[in-house]
């Protein structure tokens, strides 16, 4: 032995560009596998429409989203995008492609439906988050992104929410009156990120595949509660409802609705339209004959070049409550007109009530003068509607243009015609409802709508001092070290 020579060693952390090698494969390592990784989310999208108003095939709203997050995980914050923000898009677009007839672009509402929970994917996908935080809190914090990012969505973008058909879920209605329709979709989003995560590990993988398949057994058992027939209720004070859509021969149709011996109840004629004074008294005439001959309310609404008016007939030809609302047909909105007896009979201009609180004995009807541009509008329409019934544990009746239903206290559909005459019994509710404008609906929402912003510039500050920290410390160790190497003399 001759030498003994210090080799310095590599320094592992020795950045080749921007960054090391170990950070590029913790960034963008999973866009090897993008191709894959777009397959298996574009199932995830033919979900997403499926479950959607043009199919509505809600129970899907289970398992939509877990394709999708199986195909984002591993996949680094760009690939997650890259994957996630075209499926999204396409998804948008396939379930409200009749947008397009409306008078408004909705390419704005597309984009922004499909770029902030892509960002959401993003940001989950950050290497601080997806290597240095602790599996079990990742669906949690996507849960939160999932909702901000929906809660971020203006109100004409709800219909694109992906989960707005668990309505119809049996398993989830007490739940469903609790959450806003983001914080909803933010549960069921972390509940596919959770599948995700278990399957990516391998010790848990047994326990992912009997957590899909828990989840599929979920849907399928709530579209068999769902289907099944609701044993009908019977309670004392419930009021009759005839529910007139059309234009044409509306005393005639009332009267077949009613029999030739019906007597009482409530009428709500659809919005009709008027163009001069003598229409409008002909309407007027028309409406207190049926108020008297059939001894019921009757609720009438005209809508007029530059206003909507409303009128309440009580056993009379002669109104008793009138109000006016200026604007273009379809387009009104303002307070609604109110009678008060047991309860209290609301009519608004718009299909959005007001956020007034409703006692047991409140009925509204919600009317609007336009037609909806697509059946999947009206079904969007209903489930508004059956939702706002649901919280407020008020009977509701909307119509539109040809169009309407009858929804129980507890969002269930009585009736409902897209241009027939209808009619169904609405029962009181048996306990008193809650105001669309409580707190518990709005705050945690308002409050997550920030989160997005704020969580991918947080996370990805601390990514960068988390390799920062990284570096530093393997420099450190490689400076600290000495490596002998025997060098043979010869002898």
């Amino acid at each position: 032995m001759q030498d003994v020579e210090d080799i310095a060693l590599p320094d592992l952390a020795k950045p080749h560009g921007m960054m090391t090698a170990q950070e590029r494969a913790e960034l963008i390592g999973g866009l090897r596998t993008v191709h894959w990784r777009l397959a298996l989310a574009a199932f995830s999208g033919v979900l997403l429409y499926l479950a959607g108003d043009m199919v509505q095939w809600w129970p899907l709203c289970w398992v939509a989203w877990v394709p999708l997050a199986l195909a984002c995980r591993g996949a680094g914050a760009p690939g997650a995008f890259l994957v996630g923000f075209p499926v999204l898009l396409l998804a948008n677009v396939a379930q409200s492609l009749w947008l397009l007839d409306g008078p408004d672009n909705p390419l704005y509402l597309w984009l922004a439906a499909a770029l902030f929970p892509a960002m959401a994917l993003f940001t989950v996908e950050l290497p601080f988050v997806a290597t240095r935080l602790p599996w079990v809190a990742r669906p949690l914090i996507f849960g939160f992104l999932v909702v901000g990012a929906y809660s971020t969505l203006p109100n004409e973008g709800r219909m694109l929410l992906p989960f707005g058909g668990m309505i119809d879920s049996e398993l989830t209605r007490a739940a469903y009156a609790k959450l806003g329709p983001a914080s909803f979709a933010g549960l069921l989003g972390a509940l596919a990120w959770l599948a995700a995560e278990l399957f990516w590990l391998r010790r848990t993988r047994s326990v992912a595949i009997a957590f899909l398949v828990a989840m599929v057994l979920v849907a399928v058992t709530d579209s068999i509660l769902a289907a099944r027939q609701q044993p009908e209720e019977k309670r004392e004070y419930g009021v009759r409802v005839v529910l007139i859509p059309g234009h044409r021969d509306l005393e005639e149709q009332t009267a077949q609705q009613f029999g030739p011996q019906g007597r009482g109840g409530l009428v709500v004629w659809g919005v009709q339209r008027a163009e001069t004074e003598a229409q409008r008294q002909l309407l007027h005439l028309a409406a207190g004959r049926v108020s008297v001959r059939h001894h019921c309310i009757l609720a009438l609404v005209i809508a007029e070049p530059d206003f909507t008016s409303a009128w309440f007939f009580v056993y009379s030809n002669v109104p008793v409550a009138h109000q006016r609302w200026p604007g273009r047909p379809g387009q009104v909105d303002g307070p609604p007109l109110r009678m008060l007896g047991p309860g209290t009979l609301w009519l608004h201009p718009a299909l959005m009530p007001s956020l007034d609180p409703t006692a047991e004995h409140d009925l509204q009807i919600c009317t609007t003068a336009s037609a909806p541009l697509h059946p999947a509008q009206s079904a969007y329409w209903l489930r508004e509607q059956r939702r706002v019934a649901l919280i407020r544990q008020t009977r509701q009746i909307c119509v539109w243009d040809d169009g309407g239903a009858i929804i129980d206290h507890d969002g269930r559909l009585v009736a409902q015609s897209s241009g027939p005459p209808i009619a169904g019994i609405l029962n009181v509710a048996p306990s008193l409802g809650e105001a669309m404008a409580k707190p518990r609906l709005t705050v945690l929402e308002d409050i997550l709508k920030f989160t997005g912003p704020t969580f991918t510039l947080t996370f990805a500050l601390l990514t960068v001092i988390s390799w920062a920290k990284r570096r530093w410390r393997k420099r450190r160790q490689a400076a600290q070290e000495v490596a002998l190497e025997e060098v043979y003399d010869g002898q």
